[in-house]
């Protein structure tokens, strides 16, 4: 039984109308109704498909760091160290496996996260410019 309903009782419900109507009740009105999307992209070494290490001159932090520059982010610190970066409402972030995270702010349709997606993934390939020899995966864990 949820206890978002305060409902005494569960009861089965009987009909698809039925299911639709619950959510219903809890749905924001059509006209506020957004979508947003976190994605997350691996670092690695093309030759080698090694992981980016965080510190050093070809390092996840000095990527962060030019993603600032060259895309005017402001770095969010943590004892010295990028560890994010935030633009408007668009976050990048450091994830505990060393990925890179897009959050993007949540918008009224999927072509705008299509736009978010394609603006933050021509960023990371412009890095390439001065990174050679890295490359982006877009995958839920790291394959190596």
């Amino acid at each position: 039984m949820s206890t978002l309903t305060g409902e005494q009782e569960s009861r089965i419900l009987e009909s698809e109308e039925e299911l639709y109507s619950f959510f219903q009740r809890f749905a924001k009105p059509l006209g506020r109704r957004q979508v947003g999307i976190e994605c997350e992209f691996f670092g690695i070494e093309r030759e080698t498909g090694q992981a980016l290490r965080y510190l050093g001159p070809r390092g996840i932090e000095a990527i962060l760091s030019r993603l600032a520059a060259v895309f005017h982010y402001e770095p969010l610190l943590e004892e010295g160290h990028v560890i994010a970066l935030k633009k408007g409402e668009t976050w990048i972030t450091l994830e505990p496996g060393g990925q890179v995270e897009l959050s993007a702010p949540p918008v009224r349709t999927v072509f705008e996260i299509e736009k978010q997606l394609e603006t933050f993934v021509h960023e990371l390939h412009e890095m390439e410019k001065y990174f050679p020899g890295i490359a982006w995966l877009s995958v839920g864990i790291h394959p190596f």
